[in-house]
């Protein structure tokens, strides 16, 4: 059968073994999939030649609430937490709303099976541009009703270097906890996950000029203008994120084919930039975006052989200056909330399969 939806998956075992590298340059293996970099700590993923809010991000079925609104915004999902990835285009994308134009990346963590023997993963890494380390661990186990998972990772990374000389404050330091829990009772199967992320993330201090005409120096330069001896240190310019995720999903199998699905979603994004200028302990941008995602999905049994899904949605998000930059803010104070509903419908004629959404 000539399926009609492309779609690649990923198993996030590849690189559990090197996870100080972004989601973005993971997934970069995949046909028509790159991503766009600022410096090495921040790296955006593009599906043929789109990105930002034309790709959307799923992480573990809930919109990933970040600020998108830039090239130096990076989606903060630990890549070691990651058990598969999968990229949607096509008709799906209906069901995930307008900003999968481009295509859908769907990041999902342990599968939480049932009947599972317990299971303990350890890992540790180190590279040599940067001198950077992680430590990373999994554990888990299913029984007959229920299951959990637990996982954690730490990385610290230096200022990297080129072949001539030092790229100096461009290191990385990041945290993660993530944890779920399972629960089956006859035809019902409750889901729970929280995941907290820190990143401290480090810009090059060239890439920062006061001036035209240090700008002009700075081009022409052959290495940055600024070169200093390796350090671990993260100054300015830098980021300092915090990002938290809570989630519960409750899927009622009331035969084999048809299930009703009900989840619910909590985000809480906070993000600190900082600058070289006079206060360089006051951010520039100081946000806290909170998101918070309703999903009711319908698996309807065969109508006139159509197979599809019927869904409604409710999605909310409030993004919030805190005061005391000292700067004008660059995003202003926004509340959205928006309601929706989708149909996905799937035909099979002899080899062929058609799929249509409407939203």
């Amino acid at each position: 059968i000539i399926n009609s939806i492309p779609k690649e998956i990923i198993d996030g075992n590849k690189w559990y073994a090197s996870s100080t590298q972004t989601l973005a340059s993971a997934i970069s293996e995949l046909e028509g999939v790159t991503f766009r970099s600022t410096g090495n700590n921040i790296q955006l993923p593009i599906i043929h030649g789109l990105s930002g809010n034309r790709i959307l991000i799923l992480n573990n079925g809930l919109k990933h609430g970040f600020q998108n609104w830039g090239m130096d915004h990076a989606p903060e999902i630990d890549i070691s937490a990651i058990d598969k990835v999968t990229v949607l285009k096509g008709a799906a994308g209906v069901q995930y709303g307008p900003e999968a134009l481009g295509g859908v990346l769907i990041t999902e963590t342990d599968p939480l099976h049932l009947r599972a023997p317990f299971k303990l993963r350890l890992g540790t890494g180190y590279q040599t541009n940067g001198k950077g380390s992680f430590m990373n661990y999994k554990m888990g186990h299913g029984l007959k009703n229920w299951s959990y998972h637990l996982g954690a990772n730490y990385t610290t990374i230096g200022d990297r270097h080129s072949p001539n000389y030092i790229l100096t404050n461009t290191g990385k330091d990041e945290k993660s906890i993530n944890g779920g829990f399972r629960y089956s009772f006859n035809d019902w199967d409750l889901r729970i996950y929280y995941s907290y992320i820190n990143q401290h993330l480090a810009l090059l201090r060239s890439s920062v000029a006061h001036s035209g005409n240090a700008f002009i120096r700075a081009i022409n330069s052959p290495e940055p203008i600024i070169v200093n001896s390796f350090s671990y240190s993260i100054n300015q310019p830098n980021q300092l994120i915090h990002h938290y995720l809570g989630s519960a999903e409750l899927v009622w199998n009331y035969s084999e084919k048809e299930k009703l699905t009900f989840k619910i979603g909590r985000q809480i994004n906070k993000r600190k930039e900082f600058d070289v200028r006079r206060n360089i302990n006051r951010p520039i941008i100081d946000l806290d975006l909170s998101t918070s995602d309703y999903q009711l999905d319908w698996k309807h049994p065969s109508w006139l052989r159509l197979n599809g899904i019927i869904g409604l949605q409710i999605f909310a998000q409030n993004n919030d200056n805190n005061p005391g930059t000292g700067t004008t803010p660059f995003i202003p104070n926004y509340n959205s909330l928006r309601y929706s509903g989708f149909i996905i419908e799937k035909f099979i004629f002899k080899n062929n399969t058609f799929e249509a959404g409407i939203r």
